[in-house]
């Protein structure tokens, strides 16, 4: 008898395991709008989002997205393989992913991404998916870096933490706020990421041993699987590095540094739109800090585009730089919605027609 042929696609248990994700993300999402906006007053947002100069919103959402064709050309740097990779790929892949970031649960665009790289340019997806882990990393690093900064140079951050942990304590229902050094926080978080970093470097370098002690590992497992294991875990290793050519490292580092203050000169803009804004006394150093911190609020697992996680972490953030928290929610959900996901999920679609990958495409594999 003829076997039958089995059907490309998504797996009952593979969509279970989504409709899941999604449900989880959904309900995370659903406790943080709960918690960050029962105690607020709708009438006073509405009014603070009216106050807003929508031309300067507009500048904000054309800095965003032209920062995001700049992340793309610097993953190109982040890529160790000899083939020439064609930056309109790079690009192209990277509004598709915050495309579907934004419309999609458990963080899947940075899947799509290394999926739309090794379909176009035919280099390893695994390898391109070290590179977007890399990349997380990097940023990770930075984010971390300029909050920790920030804690030891801006004297106001400091004076409004008490203010800003008695509203966190007032969204939870807490009777008193906890007590947090926020100079302490961020230079624990500073240290873990910079000891994750330490490790993916030893990956790379260390091949060797670290393979070592993952075949150490896995010998009690049946050798067909460990040595599927190791082979994913050595094209894996293969895409931690960068490209290979003079200067790489020295140029994906400029190219950070313009991103970063691309991203939060357009927060920046966002605040310059609302008179408090203006008012504020170091405006770059309080967007810098909320970009960071809403930055974290996007790392927790929530429904697609992280609504409710970010804007409890924007408006946390904002209250710490002196601006109350119904002019912060304001901030929160343009920044999210205007700025963010709205621009991204259309130059996403428009990526995706110009790569002549369909939708449905995309998403399987």
């Amino acid at each position: 008898m003829k076997k039958k042929p089995v059907k490309k696609g998504s797996s009952p248990k593979k969509s279970y395991s989504m409709l899941i994700q999604l449900i989880v993300g959904l309900v995370i999402s659903a406790v943080f709008i709960f918690i960050t906006f029962r105690t607020l007053d709708f009438g006073k947002i509405w009014q603070s989002l009216l106050s807003a100069n929508w031309f300067v919103v507009l500048i904000a959402v054309v800095v965003q997205i032209a920062a995001l064709a700049l992340r793309g050309i610097r993953w190109g740097y982040l890529i160790p393989v000899n083939a020439k990779i064609r930056t309109s790929t790079l690009i192209e892949a990277t509004y598709i992913g915050y495309m579907a970031n934004n419309i999609f649960p458990a963080k899947l665009g940075e899947i799509i991404r290394p999926y739309l790289l090794g379909k176009k340019e035919g280099i390893s997806k695994t390898s391109a998916f070290a590179s977007i882990v890399m990349e997380r990393i990097i940023d990770g690093l930075t984010v971390v870096g300029i909050l920790f900064v920030i804690s030891f140079i801006s004297p106001e951050i400091l004076r409004n933490t008490k203010e800003a942990l008695s509203l966190v304590a007032s969204f939870l229902g807490m009777k008193s706020a906890p007590a947090i050094d926020v100079r302490k926080v961020t230079t624990v978080g500073f240290l873990a990421v910079l000891a994750l970093l330490g490790f993916m470097i030893f990956l790379r370098v260390g091949r060797s041993t670290a393979f070592g002690v993952v075949s150490f590992f896995l010998k009690p497992l049946p050798k067909k699987f460990s040595e599927k294991v190791i082979a994913v875990l050595h094209k894996f290793v293969d895409g931690i590095g960068f490209k290979p050519a003079p200067g790489s490292v020295p140029i994906m580092t400029g190219i950070t540094v313009i991103y970063w203050i691309l991203i939060s000169a357009s927060l920046m803009i966002l605040l310059f739109a609302f008179p408090f804004g203006r008012a504020l006394p170091s405006p770059y150093l309080a967007a810098l800090w909320v970009m960071c911190i809403s930055g974290l609020g996007l790392s927790i697992p929530s429904a697609p585009s992280g609504i409710g996680t970010y804007e409890f972490a924007a408006i946390f953030g904002l209250v710490l730089c002196g601006i109350v928290p119904e002019d912060a929610a304001s901030v929160a959900i343009l920044a999210h919605f205007v700025i963010g996901l709205i621009p991204q999920v259309i130059a996403g679609f428009i990526c995706l027609g110009i790569s002549g990958v369909s939708f449905s495409e995309a998403t399987k594999g």
